[in-house]
C-alpha cells in the first residue's frame, strides 16, 4: 500500500436508475409484495437510486362482485391502466427495469431501449398450461396468460431464476424462442474441466472453453458480462457499452481493481473474502 493512500471499504454498485415493478396489492400475493419492498430498501441502502412502482387496485379491490368477476376487474387495472402509468414513469428517466415477479413478464412489452430484468421464481402454472404438469391445469382464458408470461420472458434482457429447477424449466421452454441463457465461459485450461463438470451437474449447458479466440464475436453476442475489473478490460466494456458484473483480482497491485469505475453503466462490484466466495 502507498503511504499516505487509504483503498476504500464502499464500492460503487449499480451507477443507473432503477424501476422495480411489483404486484398489484389486490393480487394479495404478500411473498411477492416483500420481495419487491426488499428489493427497493436493499437498493437504495447500497446507495443506489431506485423506484417502485405498482399496478393501482381501483376495480380490483370491488369485492361484493364475487371473486371471479373480482379477479376480472383486476385484469382492468393491471393491463388497461397500470400500462398508461408505466409509460410516465419510463418517461421520467429510468436506465434498468426490473420486474420483480415473472407473472408480470408482459410489461416487458411496454419497455423501450431500456434492458429489463425479470426475477422467475417457478414455472408451475406454466408448464400446467402446457399440460405438463397435472396438478396446476389452466383454463382456457389461463392457458392464454400463461403464453403472455411467456412471450414477456422471452422480451426480457435477462431472466434471473430463482432456483435450479426454475433454470431448467426456463430454460427447456425458452428453447421455443432460441433460449433464455446461453452461457459462454473461458476458464483457462487447468480449470476447463472441472468447470465444465460443475455446470453439468447443475443441469446447466454452458460452453466451457480454455480460452476465447474472438473476443469482438463474444462481447457482440453478450448481453451480461461477468469479468475481472483489469483496465484493458474496463475499456473495452465501456467503449462497447456492455453491462458487467465485476469480480476485482483480490491480489492486483494495491487492490486497485476495487477503486474502478465503469461510467453510467450497470455495474455490480464485489469483493473477495477468499478465491472461490463472493460476498457484495
Amino acid at each position: 500500500m502507498r503511504s499516505g493512500y487509504t483503498i476504500p471499504q464502499v464500492v460503487p454498485v449499480l451507477l443507473i436508475m432503477v424501476l422495480l415493478i411489483g404486484n398489484s396489492p389486490a393480487d394479495q400475493q404478500q411473498s411477492m409484495q416483500r420481495f419487491a419492498i426488499m428489493m427497493l430498501t436493499g437498493l437504495k441502502a447500497a446507495g443506489v437510486p431506485a423506484k417502485a412502482v405498482f399496478p393501482p387496485p381501483f376495480f380490483g379491490r370491488i369485492r361484493f362482485a364475487g371473486r371471479f368477476a373480482g379477479k376480472w376487474l383486476g385484469y382492468i387495472d393491471k393491463f388497461v391502466f397500470f400500462p398508461r402509468q408505466l409509460q410516465q414513469k419510463l418517461r421520467s428517466g429510468v436506465d434498468l427495469v426490473h420486474i420483480c415477479d415473472h407473472s408480470n413478464a408482459m410489461y416487458a412489452a411496454q419497455v423501450e431501449n431500456v434492458p429489463v430484468v425479470v426475477t422467475c421464481h417457478d414455472l408451475l402454472a406454466v408448464r400446467g398450461a402446457r399440460g405438463e404438469v397435472a396438478d396446476c391445469p389452466a383454463s382456457p382464458t389461463g392457458k392464454y396468460l400463461q403464453r403472455w408470461i411467456v412471450s414477456g420472458l422471452r422480451k426480457a434482457s435477462t431472466v434471473v431464476c430463482a432456483s435450479v429447477a426454475t433454470l431448467r424449466d426456463a430454460d427447456t421452454i425458452g428453447r421455443l424462442g432460441g433460449g433464455l441463457l446461453r452461457v459462454v465461459h473461458q476458464t483457462g485450461e487447468a480449470d476447463r474441466e472441472s468447470v465444465r463438470s460443475r455446470y453439468a451437474a447443475l443441469g446447466i449447458a454452458a460452453d466451457v472453453r480454455a480460452f476465447i479466440d474472438d473476443m469482438a464475436a463474444a462481447y457482440a453476442a453478450a448481453d451480461l458480462v461477468i469479468c475481472r475489473a483489469g483496465a484493458t478490460t474496463l475499456a473495452e466494456l465501456t467503449a462497447l457499452g456492455k453491462p458487467a458484473v465485476l469480480v476485482p483480482y483480490p491480489y492486483a497491485a494495491d487492490d486497485h481493481q476495487r477503486l474502478v469505475k465503469h461510467g453510467r453503466r450497470a455495474v455490480a462490484m464485489f469483493r473477495l473474502k477468499r478465491p472461490g466466495f463472493l460476498l457484495p
